[in-house]
């Protein structure tokens, strides 16, 4: 239970604090504004278009006849977009994949939060679920998630890094290879 409490408490916390911000702001859910800008309007949106344009025409990521006079979008779009939540798109009308990406990045955010409570509360067991959710919000909202999530696939690396370290402890003081 208390393992569940440093998952959920600093994933609550961190949704409430991405909420008010949202609503005070006039950001999408709560208003018309949005937090995509810059690289996320001039290179995510139009990538998750295309991505969404050639699943659902069957057409190949491996070679785009439109892109650049004919190009390989598999590796731009591995590096950029090869995540679950970028599959959601196809389900997304065009028009409304803004507010898809507004709420990608939440989701992320609170992924964020939800794997550094786990790895302060495993790590740090002797300081509480307090500790755990004060420092994985704090995690959540730090400067290089909310500077860095323009470029989703820094939020995937952000929210993996606690488990990465985890991994670590496991080889390092129990010997177990099995978390990689």
């Amino acid at each position: 239970k208390p393992l569940r409490c440093a998952v959920g408490f600093p994933v609550l916390l961190t949704a409430a604090v991405l909420g008010l911000v949202c609503g005070l702001f006039g950001l999408y859910p709560f208003g018309d504004g949005s937090l995509c800008w810059c690289d996320m309007r001039q290179q995510g949106l139009p990538l998750l278009m295309m991505l969404r344009n050639a699943i659902l025409s069957g057409d190949s990521l491996v070679y785009m006849p439109g892109l650049a006079g004919g190009a390989d979008f598999s590796g731009v779009a591995a590096f950029f977009l090869m995540n679950p939540g970028s599959l959601l798109a196809v389900f997304w009308k065009p028009e409304h994949l803004l507010n898809l990406l507004n709420l990608l990045v939440f989701g992320k955010l609170l992924l964020c939060a939800a794997s550094s409570g786990w790895f302060f509360y495993r790590r740090f067991p002797q300081n509480g679920v307090g500790f755990a959710t004060a420092f994985s919000v704090a995690y959540a909202l730090c400067g290089y998630g909310l500077l860095y999530y323009q470029n989703l696939m820094w939020l995937d690396v952000m929210a993996l890094f606690p488990l990465l370290l985890l991994a670590c402890y496991a080889l390092l003081e129990r010997g177990r290879p099995m978390p990689y």
